[in-house]
């Protein structure tokens, strides 16, 4: 009889003192960055001015540059509150189709399959 053996979801620590601070900040700014992703910015440079531009400030009390940004939707991915930050090639691939990505044979073979005779 086959043993199946769930995975254990890993648990996200709870920090405290500066890093508690540094949660509860990114947990305030989830409905709104979650918000800003959903009108189509995607980008950390065009969010982090978004933010900037509505008056809100990164944890540390100063406006938000790129890298701030960054740590912050990392951390939110980790607490999952939303997605990670994206790379350029990443966030390109998601508006396209995956078919883009296949293999020149492959996808001949895909269409060839598809066709009626």
């Amino acid at each position: 009889m086959p043993v199946i053996i769930h995975a254990i979801e890993k648990q996200v620590p709870v920090r405290t003192g500066r890093g508690g601070h540094f949660d509860r900040a990114v947990r305030e700014l989830a409905p709104t960055i979650a918000e800003l992703r959903s009108a189509g910015f995607r980008d950390v440079r065009k969010l982090a001015g978004k933010l900037n531009d509505a008056g809100l400030t990164a944890p540390s009390g100063k406006p938000f540059s790129y890298g701030t940004l960054r740590r912050v939707l990392m951390r939110q991915a980790e607490l999952k509150l939303g997605r990670g930050p994206q790379t350029q090639s990443v966030a390109a691939g998601v508006t396209r189709g995956s078919e883009r990505y296949i293999r020149a044979s492959i996808r001949r073979n895909l269409r060839a399959s598809k066709s009626p005779m």
